[in-house]
């Protein structure tokens, strides 16, 4: 599922990742033994890199398989 077709692909560095997951380094590990977070792409041999829409997917998968918070408003456009 591609989020929006117009902006090109980028790839994320960990501290990226972890700043738009909200989770910790350690975390995001877990969960990629674990099967339930994307896997990250070598780049180079000590580099590598996570798909922007992929991170992007799997944020938007988490949303929608839980209901809103109370009080929550969906905003228009966002």
């Amino acid at each position: 599922m591609r989020l929006d077709a117009d902006i090109p692909e980028r790839l994320l560095r960990i501290d990226e990742v972890t700043r738009r997951v909200g989770l910790s380094r350690a975390k995001v590990y877990a969960m990629i033994a674990d099967g339930i977070f994307p896997k990250p792409y070598r780049v180079t041999r000590g580099a590598v890199r996570w798909r922007d829409i992929e991170v992007s997917e799997w944020i938007a998968g988490i949303l929608a398989a839980q209901p809103a918070p109370k009080g929550a408003r969906h905003v228009r456009g966002r």
